[in-house]
């Protein structure tokens, strides 16, 4: 019996998407160019490339292949790829975590081509277990976190770090900067950044993660100067309406022709936290998995600016948040993004006990839809 959390990966670029597969599926790098109807995407595609940087048996470390160290020894998943807009680059992450020194990989595409070659790093966190990666690409790092446990065995907080992205770009040695929460709090996600609108000058990365109960914020500022960080929060969020996680954060999610529940996550948001600044605001976006309805529902929330502040001046206020439930079946880890209008595109698990399998469906509100209600699915 083997068991793993989807924790694949999927990025867009101007022309084609990339992705990883979870560690149990066999990793392809899935390149898309396009114009071709792809079901699962909902997106106009019209090649479909699925390679694994020449490896027949699509292990996604054969990136690292001749880098040494436990990158290339190890092929232990948790993948992730982002896109940095910015500098028209690709990254690529997975964790090595076999044995100590437990380890991040990362890959920097040297040009736009993410079939072309890469520049590679490793980090390393001694006998501290990197656990649940989550990255976001902010302009003066790529900002990433993990759940640490303490030899691999007790949970001991939540690391977030700064990879220094300049000196990546360009294959320099680069230094990673990072601090820690204490155990009481896990998950956090850093801002991703939506767009070419840059945020305001000196913005620190911000992050967020839930409770039982709550909304929190944070900031991390780092000084490359200095080689410092400070991570600062969690302020609770105010206005945040009241949610419960269903299962307690546990498994209980049916599917048709099986007693076996699957595992929703409900104890944490999902991956991204996306940022955008639309000049006149900045805005958050993020969502969870609640129990409504006597089912499971996605609750979204938008965050921006105070009148006459920043994100980095003041506490966010809550701009629109919503559960999306629309019918008794469960919906579950979703994924939200914004457009440069405004409008919101939630992706998300769906699944019944007697006639919908665990699938993927989408649903979307236009920007001048009234704030709090997902209208198209």
């Amino acid at each position: 019996m083997a068991a793993s959390e989807p924790a694949g990966a999927l990025a867009f670029g101007p022309s084609r998407r990339i992705g990883l597969a979870p560690r149990l599926v066999e990793r392809w790098l899935l390149v898309v160019y396009a114009g071709l109807a792809i079901v699962y995407l909902m997106l106009p595609v019209t090649l479909v490339i699925l390679f694994s940087f020449n490896d027949p048996a699509g292990r996604s470390n054969v990136i690292w292949q001749g880098f040494g160290g436990p990158c290339e020894q190890y092929n232990d998943g948790d993948p992730l790829v982002q896109y940095d807009q910015l500098a028209d680059r690709w990254v690529l992450t997975q964790f090595a975590v076999s044995a100590a020194p437990y380890t991040q990989c990362v890959a920097v595409s040297t040009s736009p081509d993410p079939t072309g070659t890469y520049y590679r790093y490793s980090y390393s966190y001694g006998t501290d277990f990197n656990d649940y990666p989550k990255m976001g690409v902010w302009p003066d790092g790529y900002y990433i976190t993990y759940n640490i446990f303490r030899r691999g065995r007790t949970f001991s907080g939540n690391k977030v770090c700064a990879f220094e992205r300049d000196k990546m770009l360009v294959g320099a040695a680069a230094r990673q900067v990072c601090a820690q929460t204490s155990s009481s709090y896990a998950s956090l996600l850093p801002a991703d950044l939506e767009g070419t609108t840059l945020p305001p000058a000196g913005a620190p990365n911000y992050l967020t993660s839930i409770t039982s109960s709550s909304l929190l914020f944070w900031k991390f500022a780092v000084n490359w100067t200095a080689g410092t960080g400070t991570l600062t929060g969690p302020s609770t969020v105010a206005g945040t309406a009241a949610f419960s996680r269903a299962c307690s954060g546990g498994t209980c999610i049916p599917q048709p022709g099986t007693t076996q529940k699957l595992d929703w996550l409900a104890d944490r948001a999902m991956y991204r936290l996306s940022y955008r600044n639309f000049g006149t605001r900045e805005a958050l976006l993020l969502n969870h998995s609640v129990a409504s309805g006597g089912v499971s529902g996605i609750r979204f929330y938008e965050l921006t600016n105070a009148a006459n502040q920043t994100l980095s001046s003041a506490a966010p206020v809550m701009r629109q948040q919503g559960t999306y439930q629309p019918s008794a079946d469960y919906r579950w880890m979703g994924s939200a993004a914004m457009d440069k209008t405004g409008g919101v595109a939630i992706g998300y698990n769906i699944s019944n006990a007697t006639t919908i399998k665990p699938s993927i469906a989408y649903a979307y509100r236009y920007a001048y839809a009234m704030l709090g209600l997902i209208v198209v699915a």
